[in-house]
């Protein structure tokens, strides 16, 4: 998680970012999260902790899809399946 604070990378919100978003949030679904490899986050240290929440709020702003034209081509850039 913590590249994405380097400007130098580009990242993709994908569904394990959301659950995270979605698990921390007052309205979201912490089971899901857990079923689904949420577990890490439970065993962090305090510091660690407040770390991973601030990524997390970051991870939200991240773009669900990313275009790149290069050398005349268009690349669409998603972590699965983009919504319709």
């Amino acid at each position: 998680l913590e590249l994405i604070t380097f400007p130098w990378f580009r990242a993709v919100r994908g569904n394990h970012e959301q659950m995270m978003i979605d698990g921390l949030s007052e309205r979201g679904n912490v089971n899901h999260w857990l079923l689904n490899g949420g577990g890490w986050f439970f065993n962090l240290d305090y510091d660690k902790e407040i770390l991973a929440k601030a990524l997390a709020h970051k991870a939200d702003e991240l773009p669900l899809i990313i275009e790149l034209v290069s050398k005349g081509k268009k690349y669409v850039i998603c972590h699965a399946d983009y919504p319709c």
